[in-house]
């Protein structure tokens, strides 16, 4: 017998503490498990939006675990694995950071092992020389996939060849990193300036001792604010004949335009409606193109914000026989959005899912310090996820047809077929 469904109708948003560190660095702090495990996040202003050379922040985050102090990657590596520790360094569009996984037990051993990696990373010239050797590899392989090509254009034509959000990789670009660049990168970013701290899980005031120790020593520095100009495509429509991909009888679609960012008054109702149109496996979207005409196995749109901007698209690959009719009908599902009502029962089920997408979100504490960090760093209020509940919880047909019909005129879109 299936067991009742019931809906969501609470998701309670933590409220984290906030100290300061003796050199400025905001440290933000979550309780919850007591299983002994511990989250360690140490995010800084150094993605690719503050890079003075393209590539310059995924590359220094990921050469900075590669050798540090005395260590080398194959020690520091084999360090984290007697610990049963994981350590990431990543590099994206806003920022950068360093996250460390360990027992608590042994954060001291750990924080220093990331103290010599924030402080005195080696950069060594062969792990370079690795570094792009396999990206320039993979760029290579990437290229031969419609899906990459197609991404790679839509983010081109909405921001521009240049613009942080926009620019693509290239085999040049890999072979101009060296390791000045990556020094640079560092030595300007990687400050106290730039720094915010979030710790989670089974931990207690002497968190603060231990990031004192390992954060002390790190350069003060400037507070480097930087601006980029969007220089939008004029030309909307682009089909590409991807010539290594000849053979693949299939097309990748994708249709998008800039949008906002999740400050903007319009956010919440939009990625609402985003979810009705293609945000879930059983949107008008996938119905449509899937489950009615074959066209494809899946189709998705989706809301990308970044801390400066953001944007919208619809991806899917399609047969190439097939493809004037599934963007027919891609924008004949953006046209009835726009004209009719959606059904109580459709948004119903639309409500449930993104309330259950909340639940989940701040399900375990590592869960929910990620979306403390996420308002922190984005500089949104904590009554965010609130706001967003309630809105849920009672947004009107009406107001998804308004949304709608101011954000999704074609003449708006860019589209781009590659194959």
């Amino acid at each position: 017998m299936q067991p009742p469904i019931h809906p969501v109708s609470e998701v309670s948003f933590p409220k984290p503490e906030q100290h300061t560190l003796s050199n400025g660095i905001p440290v933000w702090r979550l309780n919850g498990n007591r299983n002994g495990l511990v989250c360690i996040s140490l995010v800084f202003k150094a993605g690719r939006w503050y890079e003075d050379n393209k590539q310059a922040a995924r590359a220094t985050a990921f050469l900075m675990r590669e050798g540090a102090d005395s260590r080398t990657s194959m020690e520091i590596a084999e360090e984290l694995d007697f610990y049963g520790a994981k350590l990431h360094i990543i590099g994206r569009q806003d920022f950068a950071s360093l996250t460390v996984y360990c027992m608590k037990q042994h954060i001291s051993h750990l924080l220093s092992i990331a103290k010599g990696i924030l402080l005195h990373p080696t950069f060594d010239k062969k792990e370079i020389r690795t570094f792009i050797r396999r990206n320039v590899e993979r760029l290579r392989i990437d290229l031969e996939k419609n899906d990459v090509v197609s991404f790679r254009a839509i983010t081109e034509l909405i921001y521009g060849v240049d613009h942080p959000y926009g620019y693509n990789t290239t085999q040049g670009v890999f072979y101009r990193l060296d390791r000045s660049v990556l020094q640079n990168h560092h030595q300007q970013f990687f400050t106290t300036s730039g720094c915010t701290a979030f710790v989670s899980g089974d931990i207690d005031d002497s968190i603060y001792k231990y990031l004192e120790e390992t954060l002390i020593e790190l350069p003060k520095g400037n507070s480097i604010q930087k601006t980029h100009t969007a220089i939008a495509s004029e030309n909307r429509i682009l089909h590409l004949d991807n010539p290594k991909t000849r053979e693949d009888l299939q097309a990748s679609i994708r249709i998008g335009r800039a949008l906002f960012t999740r400050n903007h008054p319009d956010y919440i109702d939009f990625a609402i409606m985003n979810m009705l149109l293609g945000g879930y496996f059983g949107s008008r979207l996938m119905s449509n193109l899937r489950e009615e005409n074959g066209f494809t196995y899946g189709i998705y749109s989706s809301v990308e914000a970044m801390i400066q901007s953001g944007y919208f698209q619809i991806s899917t690959e399609v047969g190439r026989d097939v493809k004037d009719q599934a963007i027919n009908e891609i924008y004949s599902e953006i046209e009835r959005l726009k004209h009719e009502p959606v059904g109580e029962a459709e948004l119903t089920m639309v409500r449930n899912y993104l309330m259950g997408s909340m639940l989940q979100m701040m399900d375990g504490t590592f869960h929910r310090m990620r979306a403390v960090q996420s308002l922190v760093m984005s500089g949104m209020p904590f009554d965010f996820y609130d706001d967003m509940k309630i809105r849920i919880q009672t947004i009107s047909p009406q107001r998804i047809q308004e949304v709608a019909q101011q954000y999704l005129n074609r003449e708006d879109m860019y589209q781009v077929v590659v194959g």
